[in-house]
């Protein structure tokens, strides 16, 4: 503490202010007062009149007092006269000895004043009653031996009981759970007996589809049409080298109007087995009429189907491999008489028209089913038998310089004609059905069969008159007879029996190229090309 000559002393607000030419403040930070005999005494003097009252104080209010007591103590200092003396040191010592007693009066005069005034507090608040009621309720709880951790009776009661429930529930949710994990090993278990009779079920089919292929095979068939994605045809077709014409059945459509759908079909039945099995084609729907018969209600699902299914296909980079289309019914021409001016009805351009365009965009080769049996029996009158086997000696119909000597030709040909009317005429035509029934109708012959079979397997190879010296890629239907089929002639177009025995012994000219379904049985087959030979 540094000075100059003294001025003033005066407590201002229990402040001592000392001022000089350079002013000294003094208040707040003190030395024990304790240490001067003055102070001693009179904290000693506050302290007694703590022991002055009717009633004992309880512990908690009177640890409370004495630690404000030494609060104040160390707050407030009093200085010694060695402090004095070199806070001033031009005074006399007489002088300095007065102002030593006056400043410890001041500091004693503050204790004083700061602790009547917490009493009087105190007793406004009460807070010393307050304490002995919180010390009274401590120590009643700590003779309660039955109030440990300020918790009773009741409460460990409580306290076991929720412990118990939840154990409880513990063993019953561990109990649910082993019940459900058994239930799901015997769900596991009996489907693991439906595996083993399915397993069973489908190494019978592969191996009749086994057995199929190796038929194809020994006589050197090329090619396979399928009308589904039978599995056990698919396993059996891999590393057979067949190409293979894969169907999507009408009831399918629906479904794969929707490309998640589509991508999740492409994958599971084409791109599971590529390149193992050589897909060539992809008939999205098979002869969808849009205004007549029970397909009508699959129209509107073609062409988002065919969409999504070459879309599929071109994100795995197959679109130059394999084609995607759709098979067309014959009866979508409303003209074929002369073939020149064949059309499509205008009542169903509006659904052909769409499949053509994205067909063109797409060079993907349209499908068609030609059928000459249907045509002759339908109208006897006007089409000869001779023409429709391929056995008339002369050209029957002329129509604009071209000549045609036969049925198959003409329908061939009103279909091209058909196209071009509907911005198509740039797209080939594969001919995915053709055949002749040899029992259960008009017409219908195992020399009718045969002769319409042989000679159609000649002719394909040179092309039609409107596009001669183009071989068409043609499908005859179908490989095998079929038992169970409606009506009766619909069991007769097999070239083979269902005991695989050769129904025709037709000549491929050493090369054989069939096309098949795969049902119940293979069913239908296919022609050779020059540039396949």
């Amino acid at each position: 503490m540094k000075g100059a000559n003294l001025v003033a002393i005066s407590p201002v607000n229990d402040v001592l202010l000392l001022s000089s030419s350079s002013v000294v403040v003094v208040g707040g930070v003190a030395f024990l007062a304790a240490t001067f005999g003055f102070g001693s005494r009179q904290v000693c003097k506050m302290e007694n009149r703590d022991e002055v009252g009717s009633s004992p104080i309880g512990s908690r209010q009177s640890d409370l007092k004495k630690s404000f007591k030494l609060a104040v103590v160390s707050l407030l200092t009093a200085c010694s006269k060695q402090d004095i003396s070199k806070a001033f040191p031009n005074f006399a010592a007489s002088e300095q000895d007065y102002l030593h007693r006056l400043f410890i009066q001041v500091v004693a005069s503050l204790h004083g004043n700061i602790q009547e005034e917490f009493e009087s507090l105190c007793l406004e608040s009460q807070v010393g009653t307050t304490l002995d009621t919180v010390e009274q309720f401590l120590e009643e709880q700590a003779l309660n031996p039955l109030h440990s951790d300020k918790t009773n009776v009741f409460d460990v009661a409580q306290n076991v009981l929720t412990l118990k429930k939840n154990e409880i529930q513990h063993l019953e949710n561990m109990i649910q759970k082993a019940e459900e994990q058994n239930c799901l090993i015997r769900a596991q278990i009996e489907d693991l007996k439906e595996k083993e009779a399915d397993v069973s079920v489908m190494a019978d089919a592969v191996q009749k589809a086994s057995e199929v292929v190796a038929l194809y095979r020994s006589n050197n068939i090329g090619r396979m049409r399928i009308y589904d994605p039978n599995q056990a045809a698919l396993n059996a077709l891999r590393g057979s080298n067949i190409e293979l014409m894969l169907g999507v059945p009408n009831s399918d459509l629906q479904s794969l109007a929707n490309p998640s759908n589509a991508a999740s079909w492409v994958q599971r039945n084409v791109l599971n087995f590529w390149p193992n099995v050589r897909f060539r084609y992809i008939a999205v729907g098979n002869e969808v009429n849009p205004v007549n018969g029970d397909t009508v209600r699959f129209s509107q699902y073609v062409l988002p189907a065919l969409v999504n299914i070459f879309n599929a296909i071109r994100s795995a980079g197959l679109e130059n491999q394999i084609k995607v289309s759709t098979a067309i019914d014959m009866t979508l021409i409303g003209n074929s008489f002369p073939p020149s001016a064949g059309a499509f009805r205008s009542d169903v351009r509006s659904y052909i028209d769409p499949i053509i365009g994205h067909l063109v965009w797409a060079k993907t080769p349209i499908l068609a089913n030609i059928y000459p049996y249907f045509a002759y029996s339908g109208n006897p009158r006007d089409i000869s038998l001779s023409y429709a086997l391929f056995t008339s000696p002369s050209v029957v119909i002329w129509d604009k310089g071209l000549g045609y000597q036969n049925l198959f030709d003409a329908m061939l040909d009103s279909f091209y004609s058909a196209l071009e009317g509907a911005w198509g005429g740039s797209l080939d035509v594969v001919v995915s059905e053709s055949g002749w029934p040899s029992a259960g109708a008009f017409g219908t012959s195992f020399d009718n069969a045969k002769t319409y079979l042989s000679n159609l397997i000649r002719h394909v190879k040179g092309g039609t008159p409107k596009r001669p010296n183009r071989p068409i890629e043609t499908y005859l239907f179908a490989m095998f007879n079929e038992n169970l089929k409606e009506p009766e002639l619909e069991k007769n177009f097999g070239l083979f029996f269902p005991d695989k025995r050769s129904k025709y012994n037709l000549n491929f000219g050493g090369r054989r190229i069939w096309d098949s379904v795969l049902d119940d049985e293979f069913n239908s087959t296919s022609i050779p090309l020059p540039t396949d030979m």
